[in-house]
């Protein structure tokens, strides 16, 4: 499941166009990634902990962008900010986690030991990077 928070709301019909810089990963790296997390965070429900292979930070020039979990790209669907760049927050040996919920129901979950907080939306999602296992 794709979790999307909006750095910065784009209300536009432009499409993304969003490329991956120097310095990130690409998509066909988070394909080869060889990097592993506990079990249990594929299937903690709402508001619990998410682990993907990348975070992926899109913004453009203007500021303006999102940032989502992702497995096999480095975009985010439903991310309206046209003409941005896109890379992974974390690095290669490191899987990002999402923690946390929008509501009265989504617990308090914390990320897994040796994680470093990278961001965090309005809505109670915080993201990590977490050690490869």
């Amino acid at each position: 499941m794709t979790r999307i928070f909006m750095v910065l709301a784009l209300i536009t019909a432009a499409p993304l166009a969003c490329t991956t810089s120097d310095g990130g990963a690409t998509a066909n790296d988070l394909r080869n990634r060889q990097c592993g997390w506990p079990s249990g965070l594929g299937d903690a429900g709402s508001g619990g902990c998410q682990a993907a292979a990348a975070f992926a930070e899109c913004m453009n020039a203007a500021g303006e962008g999102c940032g989502c979990l992702s497995d096999s790209s480095l975009t985010c669907d439903g991310c309206q900010a046209a003409g941005a760049t896109c890379r992974d927050i974390c690095a290669a040996n490191q899987y990002a986690v999402a923690c946390g919920g929008i509501g009265p129901t989504a617990n308090d979950a914390t990320p897994p030991a040796g994680c470093t907080f990278a961001a965090a939306n309005p809505g109670g999602v915080g993201y990590y990077c977490c050690p490869c296992q």
